[in-house]
């Protein structure tokens, strides 16, 4: 499909989805920072501290994978703001970013759609920030997360601290797909992207490789044109590279590993796995099923499938051996992080439908209704996140506003 040449961005909706994002999630990570003391968000903050007032004392796990660390170190020392500050401002600044990043893909769809992009763009960049799980059984169990695949979940820092760079280098990745090849610039980008996705969670990295792989044996199969200069040097070759590096200073002296575990972990959290699975995945799912025909030929689309089937595979089957412990989840991240690319993919495939109707159809009604529903569930987890430290049982209503009038 091709789309009319985008004019010079509207900065004033940019600057509007900037300002909304910033307000939307100031209150939540404010509430990681300040309110859960014992919080992963101020435990990564404090490992900044640290490492700024003895670089030994630094955690061998945080070695391998230090950007966040790094990122906040880095404005403590050149702002001079103590550690939980410096953690709020980059966490800030990673959601904005990321908002821009989709904003941008956007609108470029959205162009050919609309008579005012701009605004619808910054509307559907504002809602793909905040969709998550569908809690289909919220009622039953109380559970708002477990058992499911969290989209937009606010628990984890270097997750969140992990989309910007995953996203874009994903972007990137399909330039493996184009009929020009990228230039050095676009490959140079592309290799520091998986470097420093890796730096911060290697969790999408590990997905993208096998899942690129096999795109590539499919593409040669149906002797179809790859760009292997980009795709060598711009995403495996880093890839490899720095995931090796990573196992080995993680798991070479033998203290810990990764084994297959079908379902030990999931199961060691909720019941109903399915049926969550289902409910996690349901907009993806749907665009898919009824565009079949076009999504299997959509290079996005097959690609941001593959990558979610590998991470998904990872959260369901294995399990690491951290320090002892096998069910920390760690795999859990691999099946967040695609299912979000997935989830944009899936937008965007959408928006590419329609483009070729004068309008829409029940089937697109359906397909709204059911985004509509994610986007609902997201502001109902947003406000979890809010209210409770647990970020799973779900607590009473009265608590949800509690966080508003803590002194």
């Amino acid at each position: 499909m091709k789309y009319r040449k985008i004019p010079i961005k509207n900065s004033l909706f940019i600057g509007l989805l900037l300002v909304v994002m910033a307000a939307f999630y100031l209150p939540v990570m404010n509430t990681m920072y300040y309110s859960h003391a014992k919080g992963e968000f101020v435990s990564h903050a404090q490992f900044a501290d640290q490492y700024l007032r003895n670089p030994a004392s630094t955690l061998p796990y945080m070695k391998v994978h230090p950007l966040l660390m790094f990122s906040e170190a880095a404005l403590i020392v050149a702002f001079r703001v103590n550690y939980l500050l410096a953690g709020l401002i980059v966490m800030m600044l990673a959601y904005l970013t990321l908002a821009w990043i989709i904003y941008n893909e956007v609108v470029k769809r959205m162009r050919v759609l609309s008579k005012q992009p701009e605004i619808w763009s910054a509307a559907i960049a504002a809602a793909l920030m905040i969709v998550a799980q569908i809690p289909i059984f919220m009622g039953v169990d109380r559970q708002i997360y477990f058992g499911y695949i969290g989209i937009n979940a606010y628990n984890n820092a270097t997750m969140n601290y992990l989309k910007p760079f995953a996203l874009a280098s994903f972007l990137f990745t399909l330039k493996v797909f184009a009929d020009l090849q990228p230039d050095w610039k676009e490959t140079v980008i592309s290799a520091l992207l998986i470097v420093l996705s890796s730096l911060v969670k290697p969790n999408y990295v590990i997905c993208v490789l096998p899942g690129l792989g096999l795109m590539a044996v499919y593409k040669l199969w149906k002797h179809e044109k790859l760009q292997w200069r980009f795709m060598i040097l711009g995403v495996m070759a880093p890839a490899v590279i720095t995931l090796v590096w990573q196992y080995t200073a993680n798991y070479g002296s033998g203290a810990g590993g990764i084994f297959l575990a079908p379902l030990q972990v999931k199961y060691f959290y909720s019941d109903a796995l399915i049926l969550k699975f289902f409910f996690s995945i349901l907009f993806p799912f749907l665009a898919t099923r009824i565009y079949i025909r076009q999504a299997v030929k959509d290079d996005k689309m097959r690609l941001a499938w593959l990558c979610f089937i590998i991470g998904a595979f990872y959260a369901y089957f294995l399990t690491e051996n951290s320090a002892g412990a096998t069910t920390n989840g760690n795999f859990d991240w691999s099946a967040e992080v695609t299912l979000f690319i997935l989830f944009i993919a899936a937008t965007l495939f959408w928006m590419e439908q329609l483009a070729g109707k004068k309008k829409g159809e029940k089937r697109d009604a359906a397909l709204a209704f059911t985004f509509g529903a994610h986007v609902i569930s997201g502001i109902l987890f947003y406000l979890f996140a809010m209210s409770i430290d647990n970020y799973s049982e779900v607590a009473s209503f009265s608590r949800i506003f509690d966080v508003f009038f803590r002194k």
